[in-house]
């Protein structure tokens, strides 16, 4: 029993270091059938490797054997989510649960009516507050109504004032709608105010705007002053794609190729990296990148055509 206690555990670390096929074939030498812990890692493991259908009959078999745990039960939804099993997530209860992170795939998944009744199910069960403003930032993000959009924005403010990133999303919804110059505007003024100069998600939303203004020189110093207050991926992301716009490849590069490591699977990181890199002539550090993610994400099976193309590049 210790043996397999060890094993257990020394699986749940490979899996925490993304060594996912070290981990699961860990998990296939225990063969810890009858256990509902077992049961339940293995499919979390599938889950993170991209196998939802696999995933799904571990943690049902779990569930069978009275693992009913908040965790099971969230793996499972998330699961259902990814093969759009919009039915099934309608009749599992999820609102009783944390909902936040299945409703982003929701969303992802283009069924937004569906992503704003459990999150509507879950605010009737909701005791913490940054629960509670993350659920109505999240509504007004897909609310289609403008002004409905501001007035969920600003009742989650109301739970959270501190909240930057309401802030930011409040100050959006009110200006999505005016003219781009007066919202520029509006946004340089409010950096005048003690209170709001060290605002990360103001800089960032500034930047967005002169890059669609057309002013990239502009852009780029908003962004560096919004990665340089909250060194997020985002913000890393935007900065990089403004020295790309600017055709400074070499910083854009290096703030890309973080991103591009951490999520392989971005659509945008990778095009703009790559593109960078074949304008650089760069077919070694390509290949080198690429690798080093499959390392880390091996289920980011894009990769593999990706390393394809880059090997034929002359």
């Amino acid at each position: 029993m210790d043996t397999y206690r060890e094993k257990l555990k020394l699986a749940g670390r490979l899996r925490k270091e993304k060594r996912y096929r070290e981990a699961l074939a860990l998990y296939k030498e225990i063969e810890g059938e009858g256990d509902s812990f077992y049961l339940s890692q293995v499919g979390y493991l599938y889950y993170l490797m991209g196998d939802f259908s696999t995933c799904l009959l571990y943690i049902e078999r779990a569930i069978r054997l009275g693992n009913r745990s908040p965790f099971t039960k969230k793996i499972k939804l998330l699961a259902l989510a990814k093969l759009s099993a919009w039915d099934e997530i309608e009749t599992c209860d999820a609102e009783k649960n944390d909902v936040r992170e299945l409703v982003w795939i929701i969303k992802d998944k283009g069924n937004i009516e569906l992503a704003k009744r459990l999150i509507k199910r879950r605010l009737s069960f909701v005791t913490s507050t940054r629960e509670k403003a993350e659920l109505l930032s999240l509504l007004a993000l897909m609310t289609e109504d403008p002004s409905e959009s501001v007035r969920l924005y600003k009742e989650a403010q109301t739970l959270m004032p501190e909240s930057k990133f309401l802030t930011e999303r409040l100050l959006l919804s009110k200006i999505k709608n005016i003219p781009r110059e007066d919202a520029i505007r509006e946004l340089e003024l409010l950096l005048l105010v003690p209170t709001h100069r060290e605002n990360p998600h103001i800089h960032s939303l500034l930047g967005r705007l002169y890059s669609k203004k057309g002013d990239e020189t502009k852009a780029v110093e908003c962004f560096k002053k919004a990665y340089e207050l909250s060194k997020t991926a985002f913000n890393r992301n935007m900065l990089g794609f403004s020295y790309k716009r600017l055709e400074m490849y070499e910083e854009a590069k290096e703030l890309l190729s973080v991103s591009f490591l951490d999520q392989p699977d971005n659509y945008y990181v990778r095009t703009a990296l790559f593109n960078i890199l074949k304008a650089l002539d760069e077919k070694e550090v390509v290949l080198s990148l690429i690798s080093r993610a499959l390392s880390a994400h091996p289920e980011a099976k894009t990769l593999y055509g990706l390393k394809k193309k880059a090997e034929k590049w002359s």
